[in-house]
């Protein structure tokens, strides 16, 4: 009986041992898991926050109504109009910039969203940040329908 015991015991030990170095490897693979989670989460908002001011500087029939429209400066409107939905919880709101391109002969606008992404796995690993920048660009609507 004694002698069950003590394998019993050492086969704890082992067990606890085994926990030890598995965890030792799987919580830095969760947390960098987790903070690769979050950079795609950001990367798919600044992605909307871009395509929504694009959309809207593409349209300027939309944008007198909009509560967003400035008339000393249309571009401001764009940048807030980006950033519109931008979750407050995150952070600080991204800057914006906001562009006109001629591609074809026709105007376009490009709206551009950058972030700076902390993640938590930089405090391992040093004071790494990931800059995710987005650029949507959509083609100007014509205030006249050109049938030519």
């Amino acid at each position: 009986m004694k002698l069950s015991y003590a394998r019993s015991g050492q086969r704890r030990a082992a067990a606890m041992l085994e926990l030890a170095i598995g965890l030792s490897v799987l919580i830095p693979l969760f947390v960098a898991a987790t903070d690769f989670c979050r950079a795609f989460y950001y990367a798919g908002i600044v992605s909307n926050c871009a395509r929504a001011g694009a959309v809207f500087a593409s349209d300027p029939s939309v944008q007198p109504q909009s509560p967003f429209y400035d008339a000393d400066s249309p571009d401001s409107g764009t940048s807030a109009a980006a950033v519109a939905d931008w979750p407050s919880t995150l952070g600080p709101v991204p800057p914006v910039s906001v562009t006109s391109q001629t591609i074809d002969g026709h105007p376009h606008k490009v709206v551009t969203v950058s972030f700076t992404f902390r993640p938590f796995f930089a405090s391992f690993v040093g004071s790494a940040t990931i800059n995710i920048v987005r650029t949507a660009r959509a083609r100007v609507t014509p205030a006249t329908p050109n049938y030519t």
